[in-house]
C-alpha cells in the first residue's frame, strides 16, 4: 500500500489526496 501512495505521488506532481482527506505538495516526501 505504501508503494501504491508513493505511485501516486509521482503521478500526481501537482499534489496527492489520501482516504483521509490529507493533501500533500509536490515536495512532500513519502518513503
Amino acid at each position: 500500500m505504501v508503494r501504491k501512495m508513493y505511485r501516486a505521488i509521482i503521478d500526481r506532481p501537482i499534489g496527492y489526496k489520501d482516504n483521509f482527506g490529507n493533501c500533500y505538495p509536490i515536495n512532500y516526501g513519502y518513503i
